[in-house]
């Protein structure tokens, strides 16, 4: 068993009949379809439970890279050629993986990574006219892919329990008995030893990140003691008391299965191998985190100060251009240049229309707009302030004789009577 088959079995071992697939599944159904047509015509010979096991695998694969995007070619399109043995099989695999990815209601990070580097290498398949018909197809229709694709582990029961023993290869007998009893058989790590490939070096947190796929204990033990048991004698003693705490955790109840949401990486491992190394790891990511964020904080304070240096040099080739102009202030009248064509306007004419004309509201309006004006351009004096200040005083002033009520001929009046009489003097002859 290669490390390719291994991390498919773990991670999403697919179906062995197609009504699995089309059940329940228009856009799977549009596919079977498409499918019937096209392998005869590239004289396509893989099995189409085949094609989909691995369109959905694919898409599985992708959302838990810890690299999403690094060498997409070799690492999914190479590997599928090999596995299928069929360059256009592979091809036409990776043209559907990409229409439902893309039509994902949510893309994950990972997705637009991996959709990124993928599309330069088959825009120009002639599968991908299949896979923009799929697109549409599935939009027309409203139909999206899920926002995440569910692993689907094989029985633990279809993993050897030494796979380095129980299949063929290349190793010699007694390199095999080497291996039984846990010695290292040098520049065979990842030919005898599919493991080592697919948990990155035994890389604890890989490890438990497999052990999570599986939700009942037992499998998750029966999962673990095979890992165990590839790992050298060195191996296993650097990672025994990793090994023994989890056990205990897994018998006792107490692992959390659903809490990890670590990536695997299948051969080109994220995380530190040793957890033991995990503080020192931590201590560089923080330090690094740290020095970025102080570049930051410098390059803000640049770009600040060089805003206020622009900001005084305007400010004071405005106050050259007063000292040329002598500006008057009389209270009543601003003129910062008589030669200029700009209006200018008295205050108090202002203040006195807006009296008049304004209501309550413009009145305020006016008022802020004076002094942001007069704040702007530094010219606030008191008896022009106190020429604002009197507006909204005079603005109630002229209201309230508006509501005065004048009935020079009635004797009585009565506010909302159940009876009104109103007694008037008789005109004499």
């Amino acid at each position: 068993m290669t490390a390719s088959e291994l991390h498919r079995k773990l991670l999403y071992c697919g179906y062995v009949d197609l009504v699995d697939y089309l059940s329940n599944s228009p856009t799977n159904r549009y596919i079977y379809n498409l499918m019937i047509d096209t392998l005869p015509q590239h004289q396509i010979e893989v099995p189409i439970v085949t094609l989909f096991n691995e369109v959905y695998y694919q898409c599985t694969r992708v959302q838990f890279d810890g690299n999403p995007g690094d060498d997409v070619q070799c690492r999914y399109l190479g590997e599928e050629v090999t596995w299928l043995g069929s360059p256009k099989a592979a091809l036409l695999v990776f043209c559907l993986a990409w229409a439902l990815i893309k039509r994902k209601k949510q893309a994950l990070f990972n997705d637009e990574c991996f959709l990124k580097q993928l599309t330069p290498l088959i825009e120009n398949s002639e599968f991908m006219p299949l896979a923009e018909g799929l697109y549409d197809y599935m939009e027309s229709g409203c139909l999206v892919s899920p926002c995440q694709f569910d692993p689907k582990p094989c029985p633990v029961t279809e993993i050897p329990f030494r796979i380095d023993l129980e299949h063929p290869s290349p190793l010699t007998w007694w390199n095999k008995i080497k291996i039984f009893f846990g010695l290292k058989v040098y520049g065979t790590d990842t030919a005898y030893n599919p493991w080592r490939k697919v948990t990155d070096g035994f890389s604890e947190n890989t490890i438990k990140w497999y052990v999570s796929l599986y939700p009942d204990s037992d499998d998750q033990l029966q999962l673990l003691e095979r890992i165990e048991k590839a790992c050298t004698k060195e191996e296993h003693q650097k990672h025994a008391q990793f090994f023994i705490g989890l056990k205990m955790q897994i018998r006792q109840g107490n692992y959390d299965s659903t809490s990890m949401r670590y990536f695997q990486t299948y051969g080109a491992s994220m995380y530190v191998n040793d957890i033991f190394d995990m503080d020192e790891w931590v201590v560089k990511e923080e330090a690094k985190k740290r020095e970025e964020m102080q570049q930051s904080h410098k390059l803000e304070l640049s770009k600040i100060e060089a805003g206020y240096e622009a900001e005084i040099a305007k400010l004071k080739q405005q106050l050259a251009s007063l000292s040329e102009n002598k500006a008057a202030v009389d209270g009543h009248e601003w003129e910062l240049n008589p030669d200029s064509k700009d209006l200018v306007l008295d205050v108090a004419e202002m203040v006195a229309h807006v009296k008049n004309r304004f209501d309550e509201t413009a009145a305020y309006q006016f008022c802020n707009m004076f002094y942001s004006l007069a704040i702007k351009h530094g010219k606030i004096n008191d008896e022009a302030s106190a020429l604002i200040d009197s507006v909204i005083p005079a603005i109630h002033d002229r209201e309230s004789h508006r509501q005065t009520i004048n009935i020079p001929t009635a004797n009585q009046v009565n506010i909302n009577p159940k009876e009104v009489i109103n007694t008037t003097k008789k005109n004499q002859t």
